[in-house]
């Protein structure tokens, strides 16, 4: 996830034996070695709060979908949010992963 499109590729895990981590963040939403982009960011709706916005037809607008062969056990679905605050360059929209495990938006 990150802010240059809908979803763009992850970095590459690498393949050493030691896996790769990423510091805790300051404000408390979980980071993933794979996914953190940017721990400073947090979208703090629920699937239910995005499924009712889509009924309402009510904004920001998002968009959603399956990682498909970049899913993992516990991250298999991304939704980027139209507008949101940590949205830059070229791209309205800002992406997170959902944490399955923690039930959280990963930026």
């Amino acid at each position: 996830a990150g802010s240059g499109g809908c979803l763009s590729q992850p970095s590459p895990i690498s393949s050493s034996p030691t896996p790769q981590t990423t510091p805790p963040p300051t404000t408390g939403t979980p980071v993933h070695p794979r996914w953190a982009q940017d721990p400073a960011c947090s979208l703090s709706a629920s699937w239910g709060d995005l499924i009712d916005r889509k009924e309402q037809m009510a904004g920001p607008a998002f968009e959603a979908g399956g990682l498909g062969k970049l899913s993992e056990p516990g991250f298999g679905v991304w939704v980027c949010e139209e507008g949101h605050a940590c949205a830059s360059g070229t791209s309205a929209f800002f992406c997170f992963v959902f944490d399955e495990v923690n039930r959280v938006f990963v930026p």
